[in-house]
């Protein structure tokens, strides 16, 4: 990947350009959760422009329509001449004549805290405004475009408080006491790069000649930057590995935030850009939310391959107030979250139970969603209600489509080929500046492997056909057991959750079993304690663990619970009952087969590298 423009060469280009977009932000005179921000324009050529914010952004998947966060948009003339400013809809401003434009000054509101309810952003695609402590900015929240003139460079200035730090994978920018200074190529790039202003707690590592940068924001500082490095470094190495020996980027940013508090999407979570991306995750305690953050960072990294090296025309030429989906969504997001969770596996980082049962999770969820929908007609028309109710399936059906995918290509090949392999050479034959025709993936890919994967293309993600799992994963030497009916052990059923405080809160009794009913529970119950040990986040698995192996029906058995009483005060209680075994159906059981074949065990030994021993069974 080729560098960004050095400092002092593109400082002396926008200094002598005038056709640049000069934005002036403050961070320090700010109102509640809003900004002031002020654009001297570049020149003009036409008489009449249009002034937008973007509809969409890429990585979204849905309408924001970020012009609903501005207001007090005013228009400052030249020597007073009169200028008509024409609001077209919630994002463009019609603007004329463009020669008699002095300044453009308006306030952003952050979405985050804003009192608008419907279309809620997710906070990865969100600002967040807080005063004198961190602002989240993600650009295209903030500063606007002339629809046409989205490749003039735009230098962003910031008036910001006292030993406040810019944490972003842009190279182009300075920094001063009261002042910083980021300059951007064109609009595209200043969307791709968020900004997380803070008091910095940031780590650089350098891996296989990469300059990779994690920066934290923690509430209550529980999590740090260099707790992220260490957790991530393996990953990172893992990465090395899946891409064939080195990172394909030279620099990388890791921008976390984490919040104490609920966010009002409900959600957590991250958005990926060519070279960082940004994460808003709850405060938890960090043994708890380890393996969520692996697994989300290894999702957002493993982006730089697909959409950035492999993409349609729809992405390459990406428009933020007109925006056409492509028809590859199981691509850029399914493919990716499935090997996520598989180069884990390959480089020991999960085992390979775990990765199994990272994929069983996935069949469960995937039935919550439209298995009669067409997944292309979905991903093209994601935008649209009807469509985008089913867009988290990319995540579960998406993820298990590049799984049976993977393993039709090992077993094509005898093992010599699969996904990874395929996407590799996809981005080699593509790259980042050349996108492929949307219509022509299927066929394109068709060709460079086997007539079978035209055949899986048309049945599964074009038509609408039920994955055939159970016949895939046949393959692998795995049955999959869809439902069954056993005997067994159970913690009682009840819904936990994990609150603010990292306590286990019984959110649910809908689901209690016979055992469970025993106990009286009710909801928001905090389980403190069960059978006379401390029930917490670093021991409830081992718990759980040793009450299965050595508890004998019939045994006494104790919860130990805070509850607040009907005067409002909170009381320990301790919860009687015996152990009992319960009847219970278990749903997408995978289990290895007793007899495979000499083929079966090779593609369990080419898909699964740590599962040898079990090949070998």
């Amino acid at each position: 990947m080729k560098k960004l423009f050095l400092l002092p060469v593109l400082l002396s280009f926008t200094l002598l350009s005038q056709n640049i977009y000069k934005y002036q932000t403050d961070l320090v005179n700010v109102n509640k959760h809003t900004l002031k921000v002020e654009l001297t324009p570049p020149s003009f050529t036409e008489t009449t422009v249009t002034f937008c914010f973007p509809s969409v952004v890429p990585g979204t998947y849905e309408q924001y329509n970020f012009g609903r966060f501005i207001t007090n948009f005013k228009v400052i003339a030249k020597n007073n001449t009169p200028i008509q400013v024409n609001k077209k809809d919630e994002n463009c401003y019609e603007i004329s004549p463009s020669s008699a434009i002095e300044k453009i000054t308006y306030e952003v509101s952050d979405t985050w805290n804003t009192s608008i309810k419907n279309k809620v952003v997710f906070e990865p695609a969100g600002t967040s405004i807080d005063s004198g402590r961190v602002f989240v900015i993600n650009n295209h929240g903030i500063y606007g475009y002339f629809r046409g003139m989205d490749r003039m460079p735009f230098e962003i200035s910031y008036t910001k408080p006292k030993n406040f730090y810019p944490a972003t994978a842009l190279s182009t920018f300075t920094i001063g006491e009261q002042k910083d200074i980021l300059n951007y190529q064109h609009y595209q790039q200043l969307v791709d790069f968020p900004v997380i202003y803070s008091l910095p707690d940031t780590t650089s590592l350098t891996i296989h000649g990469s300059n990779i940068l994690f920066s934290c924001y923690s509430a209550n500082q529980k999590i740090t930057s260099r707790y992220l490095a260490a957790i991530l470094q393996p990953i990172l190495s893992a990465m090395t590995n899946f891409f064939g020996g080195n990172l394909p980027i030279d620099k990388y940013a890791f921008l976390f935030y984490f919040t104490d508090k609920p966010t009002l999407s409900g959600s957590s979570g991250a958005l990926e850009h060519n070279q960082s991306s940004l994460y808003v995750l709850p405060e938890i305690d960090s043994t708890y939310i380890a393996q969520t953050i692996k697994d989300v960072a290894a999702h957002e990294f493993l982006h730089i391959l697909t959409p950035l090296n492999i993409h349609s025309e729809q992405i390459e030429y990406f428009d933020f107030n007109n925006t056409k989906m492509s028809k590859h969504l199981w691509l850029y997001e399914g493919t990716t979250e499935y090997h996520a969770h598989f180069l884990q596996e390959k480089e020991g980082i999960i085992t390979p139970d775990a990765f199994i049962n990272k994929m069983m999770e996935k069949i469960s969820n995937a039935k919550t969603f439209d298995d009669t929908q067409s997944f292309t007609l979905m991903s093209s028309n994601v935008l649209q209600d009807a469509y985008h109710k089913n867009y988290n399936n990319v995540y579960e059906k998406g993820a298990l489509i590049g799984m049976c995918l993977d393993l039709l290509l090992i077993k094509e090949s005898n093992g010599k080929y699969n996904l990874q392999k395929l996407l590799i050479d996809l981005s080699k034959k593509y790259g980042k500046s050349k996108p492929f025709p949307d219509d022509s993936l299927f066929n394109i890919i068709e060709k460079m492997t086997y007539p079978s994967v035209g055949i899986f293309f048309k049945k599964y993600l074009i038509q609408s056909e039920p994955l055939p799992l159970k016949e895939y994963l046949a393959d692998a030497g795995l049955e999959y057991i869809k439902e069954k009916t056993t005997t067994s052990l159970t913690l009682g059923g009840m819904d936990i959750n994990v609150n603010d405080k990292n306590q286990f809160i019984i959110t649910g009794l809908q689901n209690l079993d016979a055992f469970g009913k025993q106990f009286g529970f009710k909801v928001n119950d905090i389980i403190y304690a069960f059978n006379n040990r401390l029930f917490t986040l670093e021991t409830a698995e081992e718990i759980a663990s040793d009450y299965v192996k050595t508890a004998k029906e019939g045994d006494m058995i104790s919860f130990e619970v805070t509850r607040v009483n009907k005067k409002g005060n909170s009381e320990n209680i301790v919860l009687k009952g015996k152990v009992k075994k319960v009847k219970h159906t278990i749903y997408n059981e995978i289990q290895p087969l007793e007899n495979m074949t000499d083929n079966q065990k090779l593609i369990l030994r080419t898909w699964l590298s740590n599962n040898n021993e079990r090949a070998d069974d």
